[in-house]
């Protein structure tokens, strides 16, 4: 009898506009048994590209479709959304908790000439909010002074990693705590 191995999670993390769809894209090209979900995609699917009425469905449409395609038999799942605070991340950990983080880290002026060059002037103010968080987020996880653009590029993946190693171990502890209180 076969086992089947589930599916390797990967949790895309940047600012709009930064290049995670390039990337899953690109990785996807390379690995064609994966999968990409996109809150972006699911949205649109509500008739909209960003709606905060709508983001509790969207979030519940997007674990849904992860549980499911864990249960199939693709290599990797790419999860593509911004990710930028803690509990994205977690709420993703709680449902996948051997996931790896990818992190895309573009200048953020780049994400507002991208922005403003595919007509979507109205995503520079969320760039500027998703940039805070994520920095945010760093900060919080690594004591430094200093917060140059060059410094969090070349150090964002380990601190994110450090942040998801953290994160994982709190859900299992939550998870363990709430299975002996049933008990």
């Amino acid at each position: 009898m076969e086992i089947n191995k589930k599916p390797q999670v990967i949790l895309l993390c940047g600012t709009s506009r930064s290049g995670k769809s390039t990337w899953c894209k690109n990785f996807r090209k390379n690995n064609p048994n994966s999968v990409i979900v996109r809150a972006d995609d699911i949205r649109l699917a509500y008739g909209f590209r960003f709606n905060t009425a709508i983001e509790k469905q969207v979030n519940a449409v997007k674990e849904t479709m992860l549980r499911a395609l864990m249960l199939e038999d693709y290599d990797y799942i790419l999860v593509d959304g911004t990710h930028t605070h803690e509990k994205s991340i977690r709420d993703v950990l709680k449902i996948a908790p051997d996931l790896s983080i990818q992190t895309v880290i573009t200048d953020p002026q780049i994400c507002k000439d991208r922005a403003y060059a595919c007509g979507t002037p109205d995503l520079i103010p969320v760039i500027d909010r998703m940039w805070n968080q994520l920095r945010n987020t760093l900060k919080t996880n690594c004591n430094r002074f200093s917060w140059d653009l060059d410094w969090i590029k070349d150090n964002a993946q380990i601190i994110m990693e450090e942040v998801v190693e953290r994160l994982r171990k709190e859900v299992l502890e939550e998870k363990a705590k709430f299975e002996r209180a049933v008990k």
